[in-house]
């Protein structure tokens, strides 16, 4: 039967062949579960993850400018690492890292869903694996590589917040004014008003990594991968900004304090609904293809 990961080569044709007969379900269960989810997140976790982090860093770092030039005349006790922390995720004008926000989530390893689907490289994997855990794998690793880039680029900033300003509670009138929700728990428990943020984030991000990935699967062309998310994320924005609906706004989710109009229980429900989608697409995909791989 004629799949659409015929092979086209001589070799290839003959490296299938020899990895029919090798493959058989004791060999899968066996040495694919550990070893592959170990080379999953070997991927996960190299070069273009920390370009990613990288980039997610120096992204928001500029607040650190913005902020000590709108500190300079402030009162000693109204400059506070804390408020340095929200220059650089959103308030600061030196920080775009909400703008740039979908290449720190796609860049480390949403493209390899495509070039695995879409090259030879899957007769190798599935000689190992079946397609199930393959995918498996795939998201798993995704997701923790996802989180990892989020929380470490949110407390690189909390440190060097820490070292530069005094760890003062931002009380006083000088400091920032928060909105939204939970905003009450800033002035007195800053400390765990940005930890429910670095949480939201990481809701989201792992929601907004099932939709790349979905994306990717979607994919024509390499490069698609790429620009589909950035395409979606900032379509979002301006659909929720020409409709004055922040259910659309990504950043809504991202950064919650961006908003007043949406309750935590808004936040959680289209956090969920955006990784159900992201989610049921790859299933849907994995049902459609399956069919069309060498192992189920």
């Amino acid at each position: 039967r004629r799949t659409r990961f015929t092979p086209k080569s001589e070799t290839t044709k003959l490296l299938v062949e020899q990895t029919r007969c090798v493959a058989s379900p004791r060999f899968i269960n066996s040495y694919g579960g550990t070893v592959m989810l170990k080379y999953e997140m070997r991927r996960a976790f190299g070069k273009f993850f920390w370009i990613a982090f990288l980039v997610g860093v120096v992204s928001g770092s500029g607040g650190f400018v913005s902020y000590l030039l709108d500190s300079e005349y402030l009162p000693a006790q109204s400059i506070s690492c804390f408020d340095a922390w929200l220059y650089c995720v959103s308030v600061g004008e030196g920080s775009f890292y909400r703008a740039i926000y979908p290449i720190v989530i796609c860049l480390p390893y949403i493209f390899t869903f495509y070039t695995d689907q879409n090259s030879t490289f899957i007769y190798f994997l599935l000689s190992r694996e079946s397609y199930r855990d393959y995918l498996k794998n795939k998201c798993f690793s995704g997701c923790i590589s996802t989180i990892s880039l989020v929380l470490g680029v949110n407390i690189v900033w909390l440190i060097v917040a820490y070292i530069l300003f005094p760890a003062n509670k931002p009380i006083t009138i000088f400091n920032l004014q928060m909105g939204g929700i939970y905003n009450w728990l800033y002035p007195n428990s800053p400390l765990v008003y940005i930890w429910i943020q670095i949480a939201f984030s990481i809701l989201f991000s792992i929601a907004f990594f099932a939709v790349s990935g979905l994306l990717a699967f979607l994919s024509n062309k390499k490069w698609q991968t790429a620009v589909l998310p950035f395409a979606i994320y900032f379509l979002s924005i301006f659909l929720s900004q020409f409709f004055d609906e922040p259910f659309l706004n990504p950043v809504s989710y991202l950064i919650p304090y961006e908003t007043s109009k949406l309750s935590i229980s808004n936040i959680l429900f289209g956090d969920m609904m955006l990784l159900l989608i992201g989610a049921g697409g790859i299933f849907f995909y994995y049902i459609k293809r399956k069919e069309e791989v060498l192992w189920i």
